[in-house]
């Protein structure tokens, strides 16, 4: 009897311990978790993609984030994220505004001593949604796109001086192994409703002669835009690149060798484009540049 309530009082004493242990950890974790300097880290983070943006895509290029607060334990939230660059005309420059971004560590693969991050973001009413794992020799990289104004990010604008239109939708899952020999993969994207040009911006390529100085482009509607690509053997196959819209039809396939940097890989493509009688016949900017490519090498 005497033993039965002494193991009896010990089991309480340990679990007393025990339970306070825990609310001194939970304690101490919220505080952490509450009292983290979320401001510091947004300027962090503002002044760390200012640097990497720039370097990447070698133009200045200013970060703002309005508000970053804890998402879940391991991760942040932000709100109206501004991504623009910087001493380039109001009509010329990259500008994307991101309503709200979410960033998480996920806590699982670190137990083993890997890497993976978690991200979501929404632009007006296209959603992103993601995971990306950077580890030793092997990035892994998963991305859906979901219904995303391409009005709002204005890539095309920002390297060329035209306005891109339309509603993105895609899927990428991507095994990048460094050598890329081995890499894999699969892309597909759609493309609805693809417009280029608006009659006033102009289309500048600096790499091509006739384009250095700009090609005024009357609207192009290229219709639904439809990519399909595998990766095999570190070599991105195109099996379908194809539009069939009402100034434009385009069919295409080819390859890209990965290169490490990406920006790096070469295209190796072959296109057949056709352009209707609608747009030829449009105006008189239309014919001239029409009569312009008729002159390119390889046109006829």
């Amino acid at each position: 009897m005497i033993v039965t309530k002494l193991d009896s009082w010990l089991e309480k004493k340990a679990l007393r311990r025990t339970l306070y242990v825990l609310f001194f950890g939970l304690s101490l974790m919220a505080w952490l978790y509450w009292s983290f300097p979320y401001d510091r880290l947004r300027l962090y983070i503002e002044e760390k993609l200012e640097t990497q943006l720039t370097r990447t895509l070698n133009k200045p290029i200013r970060v703002r984030i309005d508000e970053l607060d804890s998402y879940w334990f391991s991760g942040v939230e932000m709100e109206n994220i501004l991504i623009q660059e910087e001493q380039a005309a109001a009509g010329q420059r990259l500008q994307v505004l991101i309503d709200e971004l979410t960033f998480r560590v996920a806590i699982m693969p670190l137990l083993v001593g890997s890497r993976s991050f978690d991200f979501s973001a929404e632009i007006s009413e296209g959603e992103i949604e993601g995971s990306y794992a950077p580890n030793d020799e092997r990035i892994e990289l998963e991305l859906d796109i979901d219904s995303l104004d391409m009005r709002r990010v204005g890539i095309l604008r920002a390297f060329y001086g035209v306005p891109l239109k339309g509603t993105l939708n895609a899927e990428l899952d991507l095994h990048l192994n460094t050598p890329t020999e081995s890499s894999s993969g699969t892309l597909s994207a759609t493309l609805n409703n693809t417009r280029i040009g608006n009659g006033k911006a102009l289309f500048v390529v600096p790499s091509i002669a006739f384009l250095r100085k700009g090609l005024l482009l009357e609207t192009i509607h290229l219709g639904n835009l439809e990519i399909n690509s595998e990766i095999r053997n570190g070599r991105l196959q195109i099996d379908t690149l194809k539009t069939d819209g009402k100034d434009i039809k385009l069919q295409g396939k080819g390859n890209l060798r990965l290169a490490s940097p990406l920006v790096q890989s070469r295209p190796d493509m072959m296109l057949r484009l056709q352009i209707t009688d609608r747009y030829k016949n449009r105006n008189d900017k239309t014919r001239e540049l029409v009569g312009m490519l008729d002159f390119l090498p390889g046109s006829q």
